[in-house]
């Protein structure tokens, strides 16, 4: 095998697996901070209970991930909890990985070189909740496995030295007892060994390794010991701080070779001293006939020669795709061979390929791709594999599947060539990462949605209480002065007209009170089909209904009180602004149904995060006809978001109060398209324990009244 492109392999399948393992190790991050239970734990402070709660997530992940540490820190950069060493805590957090996370609040993960000199890979999580952070989780894990299975790959030996200026010796001599090493710290003078694949490290490396950073320092370079012979080459091995700790070093044994190299050299000087004496005697006669013959051996012996070395090489690179080696790859891998100009052919595959595919590999190994993959062709994939076995650029690709707007299911694909025209597929099912992508997005995007909120609020609750104040005389004054002036004249109309503006005012004031929660009432145990039923019997409703003949109205209230824990004024708003939003938008053909109802609820599909299961009030507002974009749902409860033209005196602040009255009563919604711009607004509010009491006391009665008599 060529070493250049030993090196280049060993390089690109290093970063690969460093990469995927960075990934799994974010998804496992991800999966603890949504946990709920250990969320409460950790804010508790309760080191006992968080412990016996994340432990089995470590031993899950240790068993399926080879996952070795896993942190929880404060937000003061002090170590909370060691789950896989959980008597030492308190310390500060100096790893570059952390230190970085607690500067920028961003997710960060790298290599880095520990104190016992063992690389470990970590990944570091700001712990985000209600737009702060409570905290940090690290996730990481050793990585002797990735080198082992890349030494068994390309059936080479790999070492692993970083310089001893990094190092502390007693305590790299404790780290290499916890492996179970038997490595020496004078093995190398300015190196020491962390780990390696082979009990053979040739003193020559010293010179190399110190010369390594040199631009005129030999990429390959041959090393000859008393029994082996090495084709050797070097990578930097690079920290998560970008500051290079040592070499990754690559050796081929070449023993054999180099012996049936000398071998067949020895032969063909013996020989060629044979022919020359032939010559030499018989120059003159057979000259011309001896050079043809000479020629046409030396052109066969050369043949023999390539095609025992291209044996050799063929003989390596089957290894590649034999069982043992690929099942050390946790991604669905095929392997194919390149035949010019446009063939692959499949000759090996992994377990988790089949798992992934549902193809049995023995069925399908010999086939061309095209056959395996029918539609491949017309997609255009085929060209793509093809160029890369041509070229040597790798390909990556993830490929995802919306059912509804709801992702049902990605892959990522990664394609790059190997010795020996030989081609990988390497995919994985990454469903599950992406939708904890989906769904971290979606979390930020509803906290952004409530900051907006609380900061419109704040600034609207200010405002509002100053004007507020100045509200009174408007009202109160032109009341004292139409007493005393006669109830036809200009004047009296004039100031009617002044005080109902005065009082439209109010009533927006007294929205901006609500929604910046200054206007604070006592929760009382309250009917919400009383309050319903009082706002469609005001004056103000049949105004309203008045105004909108072409509107059919239908009312379907429980027969039963349902009772919520609730403020009554901010209750009486909430219904009026919902119900008037449903007026307010003109529409030809319109029909609006006002209902409630009493049930149980384990989840609703959309609209609010964090559903608890439970009994429930169901306050549901349906209209059809022209009404509103189901794209417009997400923005529908921001202050004048509206794209509608409303025929009543809408402030803009109507939904914004509905919604700051649900989040003020611990309550959810829920939208429902239909078709085609029609809209069911559906509300839940959980129910009193007055209410639960009823329900109780009720049953009991109906049990004694059933009761035969003795």
């Amino acid at each position: 095998m060529n070493a250049t492109t030993t090196l280049t392999s060993v390089q690109q399948m290093f970063d690969y697996r460093i990469d995927e393992e960075q990934k799994v190790l974010t998804t496992l991050n991800l999966r603890i901070q949504n946990d709920k239970v250990i969320e409460r734990a950790f804010l508790d402070m309760n080191r006992g209970s968080l412990l016996d709660l994340a432990e089995p997530y470590l031993n899950e992940f240790k068993q399926e991930h080879r996952m070795t540490h896993l942190y929880f820190m404060s937000e003061d950069e002090t170590c909370f909890l060691r789950v896989h060493k959980p008597s030492k805590f308190g310390d500060i957090i100096i790893h570059k990985t952390a230190v970085d996370a607690f500067r920028t609040d961003i997710p960060t993960g790298g290599l880095e070189l520990g104190k016992y000199g063992m690389f470990t890979l970590r990944v570091v999580h700001p712990w985000m909740r209600d737009g702060h952070i409570i905290g940090y989780i690290e996730t990481g894990m050793e990585i002797e496995h990735i080198t082992e299975g890349i030494a068994a790959m390309l059936n080479i030996n790999l070492a692993v030295a970083i310089n001893k200026s990094f190092l502390n010796q007693p305590l790299w001599e404790t780290g290499q007892q916890i492996l179970g090493h038997t490595y020496e710290w004078n093995s190398l003078k300015s190196y020491a060994v962390v780990d390696r694949t082979t009990n053979e490290i040739p003193e020559q490396l010293d010179y190399y390794l110190n010369i390594s950073s040199n631009h005129d320092s030999p990429k390959t370079f041959m090393i000859d010991t008393k029994e082996h012979k090495f084709i050797a080459g070097l990578l930097p091995l690079i920290d998560f701080s970008k500051q290079k700790v040592g070499s990754i070093i690559v050796m081929d044994d070449s023993t054999v070779e180099a012996s049936h190299l000398w071998t067949l050299t020895i032969s063909l000087i013996a020989f060629c001293l044979f022919i020359c004496a032939i010559i030499f005697t018989l120059f003159y006669i057979y000259l011309g006939k001896i050079e043809k013959k000479i020629s046409q051996f030396y052109n066969d012996l050369r043949n023999e020669v390539n095609f025992r070395i291209s044996t050799e090489d063929e003989l390596r690179h089957t290894l590649l795709s034999s069982a043992d080696i690929v099942r050390e790859i946790p991604s669905g891998l095929f392997i194919y061979k390149y035949q010019s100009p446009d063939s692959l052919i499949l000759i090996d595959g992994n377990p988790e390929a089949e798992k992934l595919t549902g193809k049995v590999i023995s069925e399908i190994k010999g086939m061309h791709f095209d056959e395996i993959w029918p539609s491949a062709k017309v997609a255009g994939i085929t060209d793509i594999y093809i160029k890369v076995a041509e070229t040597g650029e790798h390909y990556d690709s993830e490929d995802t599947q919306y059912a509804d707007d709801v992702l049902q299911g990605a892959f990522r694909t990664r394609v790059f060539k190997l010795p020996g025209s030989r081609l990988a597929v390497a995919f994985e099912n990454i469903t599950a990462r992406m939708k904890a992508e989906l769904e971290s997005e979606h979390l930020r995007l509803s906290l952004a949605k409530a900051e907006k909120m609380k900061t419109f609020g704040i600034m609207a609750g200010g405002v509002a209480h100053d004007l507020n104040n100045t509200l009174g005389p408007l009202i109160g004054y032109p009341e004292l002065i139409m007493s005393k002036l006669p109830k036809d004249s200009d004047a009296h109309n004039q100031l009617q007209h002044l005080r109902d503006s005065a009082l439209d005012v109010a009533s927006v004031m007294q929205d901006l009170l609500i929604m910046s929660h200054r206007d604070k009432q006592q929760k009382l145990p309250l009917d919400m089909n009383q309050i319903i039923s009082e706002s469609i019997a005001s004056e103000w409703f049949t105004s309203l209904n008045k105004k909108n003949e072409h509107v059919s109205l239908e009312i379907n209230l429980a027969a039963s009180p349902i009772i919520i824990d609730g403020a009554d004024t901010h209750l009486n708003r909430f219904v009026e602004n919902i119900i008037a939003h449903a007026f307010d938008v003109p529409s030809d053909s319109t029909e609006i149904t006002i209902s409630t109802e009493e049930l149980k609820v384990n989840s609703i599909p959309s609209g609010y995060d964090g559903f608890i299961p439970g009994d429930y009030l169901l306050f549901k507002v349906s209209r059809t006809g022209d009404y509103i974009d189901s794209e417009d749902f997400p923005r529908i409860f921001e202050p004048y978001f509206c794209k509608y033209k409303l025929q009543g005196k809408s402030s803009g602040l109507g939904l914004p109060v509905v919604y700051t009255v649900i989040k003020e009563h611990n309550a959810f919604y829920d939208i429902v398209p239909i078709p085609p711009r029609g809209a069911i607004f559906q509300f839940y509010f959980p129910l009193s324990s007055a209410n639960i009491s009823r329900i109780n006391s009720e049953q009991t009665e109906v049990t004694a009244i059933n009761e035969p008599s003795n």
